[in-house]
């Protein structure tokens, strides 16, 4: 009997394991010429995540998706289009401009293409939570 128990707990944990990496999987698609925002949309719809983006992601897009793992997905995209991502307690988020702030050693890396200096240093106060006087 507990060997019973023990087969069906073990069929349990590998369906969920298994249905929560299908969460992430994003079916095939193909894109031409449609909003950058829109593409986002619908890649977070497919794989059942958030997808934020900010005000520096706009502009049209072309691309085709074979059927593979959402962050996979936005790798190929948003490197093409010099974009970065990054996730935070399960939401994705999207911007030209990527800012890392280790709070424990106050260093603060930033990442960015394209983009006005005054936007750069907007995102930087907000994720240091550190005012930055510009002149």
């Amino acid at each position: 009997m507990i060997a019973l128990k023990r087969k069906i707990l073990s069929a349990l944990i590998f369906i969920i394991a298994v249905s929560s990496l299908n969460a992430q999987m994003i079916p095939e698609l193909t894109f031409r010429n449609q909003q950058l925002n829109v593409i986002l949309l619908t890649l977070a719809e497919q794989a059942g995540v958030q997808i934020i983006t900010d005000s520096t992601v706009s502009g049209n897009a072309s691309f085709y998706f074979a059927p593979m793992k959402l962050e996979t997905a936005l790798t190929l995209l948003l490197d093409t289009y010099g974009y970065y991502f990054w996730e935070k307690n399960g939401v994705y988020y999207v911007s030209k401009i990527r800012v890392l702030y280790n709070e424990n050693t106050g260093l603060c890396s930033v990442d960015s293409e394209d983009v006005d200096i005054i936007q750069v240093l907007n995102k930087i106060s907000s994720e240091t939570k550190i005012t930055i006087l510009k002149d």
